[in-house]
């Protein structure tokens, strides 16, 4: 026996046509919220070009993925804000494009703990960022201390993973 409260957390059927990822209805408004802020950034930025670039990462977003969409506004966003250049568009794309990773962990059980630990996360990168900045004033070094902290935490994350999987014999702990 259906309900209206359980098809309404459900992902929604797809068509025949559909060849993207199947969201629920909430994940999809939130995507589109995003979306709609990373229009409004790109406008701001680019004008008419970029509109043309938001719907590039719209239907990117729709067809593959919100990380394939990530990828592409932030390709997008290299190619209409020019270098070092501090624009509200800029931080209004940044914070759709936000939005937009976010959005599919409303599907998930605990996505609270993924927003938590996704803005604890983004917000160690850019302070690891704009600390090395702040503190040389080169962006090649501040790019280097990015670039760093990158593989750092994906190496941890790596060797957690391990060990939470069980993967690691006891003859490999130190």
């Amino acid at each position: 026996m259906s309900t209206d409260t359980e098809t309404a957390d459900t992902p929604a059927d797809p068509s025949p046509l559909a060849t993207g990822p199947v969201h629920s209805r909430l994940v999809v408004l939130i995507g589109l919220l995003g979306i709609a802020l990373v229009g409004t950034g790109f406008w701001m930025a680019g004008g008419t070009v970029g509109l043309v670039a938001a719907a590039g990462v719209g239907l990117s977003w729709y067809l593959l993925s919100s990380l394939y969409a990530i990828a592409f506004g932030h390709a997008a966003l290299l190619w209409l804000v020019p270098a070092v250049a501090l624009l509200p568009g800029l931080i209004i794309s940044e914070l759709g494009l936000f939005v937009v990773l976010v959005a599919p962990a409303m599907d998930t059980d605990n996505s609270r703990v993924y927003l938590v630990t996704t803005v604890v996360v983004l917000g160690g990168v850019l302070l690891a960022g704009l600390g090395s900045y702040w503190w040389s004033t080169d962006l090649r070094i501040a790019a280097g201390a990015l670039l760093g902290t990158i593989a750092i935490g994906g190496y941890a994350l790596y060797r957690y993973e391990l060990v939470r999987l069980d993967l690691v014999e006891e003859s490999d702990l130190p």
